[in-house]
């Protein structure tokens, strides 16, 4: 039978292979962590004025204040007329409109 060295011969080519690649890899992680963020963080800021001068508003602000303009009538105008409706529902059902007919199957009469 020949001699099984395997267990040394793994071990070996274990320290020899993965531990230097795991300290490589380690060192090199925690250098890129270490540099990279301020890197890529760290460019002028830019700050924006929170009360903005009137007459400074270009023109394409100026187009989204327009078109809000008019998606807001349009929105007022939708819910004027559904009160309309809902109103002249209301108005129907005072009157005693016809009233809805029951499902088919079902005797309407009591007691039947």
């Amino acid at each position: 039978m020949p001699e099984t060295g395997s267990a040394d011969q793994h071990s070996g080519a274990f320290a020899r292979a993965f531990l230097p690649g795991l300290v490589l890899g380690l060192v090199i992680g925690g250098v890129c962590g270490a540099v990279l963020p301020p890197l890529i963080d760290g460019g002028p800021r830019i700050q924006r004025n929170p009360n903005p001068n009137p007459d400074a508003v270009g023109a394409r602000d100026r187009e989204n204040e327009e078109a809000s303009q008019k998606e807001r009538e349009q929105m007022e105008e939708a819910i004027r007329e559904a009160e309309e409706k809902a109103k002249e529902g209301d108005d129907a059902a005072d009157t005693g409109g016809d009233a809805p007919t029951p499902p088919a199957g079902d005797d309407p009469t009591p007691g039947g």
